[in-house]
C-alpha cells in the first residue's frame, strides 16, 4: 500500500496517477474521485483489412488498458503516452526499494557481525 501511495504522489497530473490514487481511497472506503470511469475500448478506426490482426492489437490494447491505472477510461494514443511514464515511475520505484533492500541487508550484515 505504501508503495502505491508512493508512486501515485511521483507522478501527479497524469492520468495513471489519479487513477491509482482514486483507486487507493476506493480501497480505504472514501470517494472524492471525480473524472475517473471506464468508458470503455475504442476500436480500431483505420485498418479494415486482415480482421484478425486487429482483433489481436483489440485483445492487446485491452490488456495494456487493465495493466495501467485508469487505462479503461483512456483512447489508444493516450494509453500509449501513459504507458511510458507509468514504466518510468515502476522504474524508479524499484531502484528505490532496491536501495532500500541493499540498506537494510546492511543494517543486518553489520547487526550480525556485532553479535547482536
Amino acid at each position: 500500500m505504501a508503495a502505491e501511495i508512493g508512486l501515485a504522489a511521483s507522478s501527479k497530473g497524469r492520468h495513471w496517477s489519479r487513477a491509482l490514487h482514486c483507486r487507493l481511497l476506493l480501497k480505504n472506503g472514501k470517494s472524492g474521485c471525480i473524472g475517473y470511469g471506464a468508458h470503455g475500448f475504442s476500436e480500431a478506426k483505420e485498418v479494415k483489412e486482415g480482421g484478425d490482426e486487429v482483433v489481436e492489437i483489440e485483445k492487446r490494447v485491452k490488456v495494456l488498458q487493465s495493466l495501467v491505472p485508469g487505462g479503461e477510461a483512456m483512447e489508444m494514443e493516450s494509453l500509449f503516452e501513459e504507458t511510458a511514464d507509468y514504466i518510468e515511475a515502476l522504474e524508479e520505484q524499484v531502484s528505490a526499494m532496491r536501495a532500500l533492500a541493499t540498506f537494510l541487508d546492511a543494517l543486518e550484515k553489520e547487526k550480525w557481525m556485532m553479535g547482536g
